[in-house]
């Protein structure tokens, strides 16, 4: 229902704040892609994906500061972020 609903939606501009709490991933880079994709050039200055589990690791690259996404971030939560092989928390 995540991937439907935001694939749906063009960016939020007034978006403060992205909480993705207890999502359960495949471990499919599409499907997390679908899902934040919207979500990357937003104006999000938190950004929770917590206790989600298979996030794929790709997800790493995407906080790097020069891919540009989530520019006006300030905090970023990663309680419990779990995947095969690596986890944070």
């Amino acid at each position: 229902m995540c991937s439907e609903m935001a694939s749906e939606r063009s960016p939020l501009p007034c978006l403060t704040s992205l909480v993705l709490e207890g999502v359960e991933f495949t471990g499919d880079v599409q499907q997390f892609e679908d899902v934040v994709q919207p979500f990357l050039a937003s104006a999000s200055q938190t950004l929770e994906p917590d206790d989600c589990s298979a996030v794929p690791e790709a997800f790493c690259d995407w906080l790097d500061p020069k891919a540009g996404n989530w520019p006006g971030l300030e905090t970023l939560s990663l309680e419990n972020l779990e995947n095969n092989g690596w986890s944070w928390g």
